[in-house]
């Protein structure tokens, strides 16, 4: 049977690729101090093959890299409920999520410390870079034929889109990077 994924993962990789053009009009008459990498990986349910690749072989030194924001399974905003895996791998994220969760009304911010989880910030993460997972919550689709669009929610989409966007102007425009918190053991990389 097809499976189109449509939460998993084709809402975040549409999501990345609209906050990319929405953050290319945001920071054109901001001054920036660091550019923003808009990366899609393959290959996180065979083991972070792609994120784990870019940590090893990265195009700019990892000690240049401020954070990593994962979307992960975007598309389902219930109630308005944004989770945010890994808010305490830098003191600085509840501020700036705070920030960001004033300029998007009506979505709650549902924030959770660590780094690890299965997804690709987990490579990002336990090489010393603070991370945010952001995801909607599992449903019964998961991994079945019946993922598909019609289950999505575009309006919730779209505010997760603008919430990730004010984050990422905050921290492309931030004068300093963020101090990174090992938060867990978490597993062997």
């Amino acid at each position: 049977a097809i499976h189109n994924g449509a939460d998993d993962n084709a809402s975040g990789t549409v999501a990345a690729m609209q906050i990319g053009t929405m953050l290319r009009k945001a920071l054109a008459s901001s001054p920036s101090h660091s550019s923003l990498l808009v990366l899609l990986f393959t290959g996180e349910e065979v083991g972070l093959a792609g994120s784990s690749y870019f940590v090893q072989h990265p195009p700019v030194p990892l000690d240049r890299i401020t954070a990593m924001i994962n979307l992960d399974m975007v598309g389902r905003l219930r109630d308005g409920e944004l989770v945010a895996l890994g808010s305490q791998t830098a003191p600085e994220w509840p501020a700036l999520l705070e920030v960001a969760s004033r300029e998007v009304p009506g979505l709650k911010l549902n924030a959770h410390g660590d780094g690890y989880g299965p997804s690709d910030q987990t490579s990002f993460y336990a090489a010393g870079i603070p991370v945010l997972h952001f995801f909607t919550g599992a449903h019964e689709e998961y991994h079945t034929p019946q993922d598909d669009a019609g289950t999505l929610n575009p309006q919730g989409a779209a505010q997760i889109e603008e919430f990730t966007v004010s984050l990422l102007r905050q921290l492309a425009t931030r004068p300093t990077g963020l101090t990174y918190v090992r938060t867990s053991a978490g597993p062997a990389m």
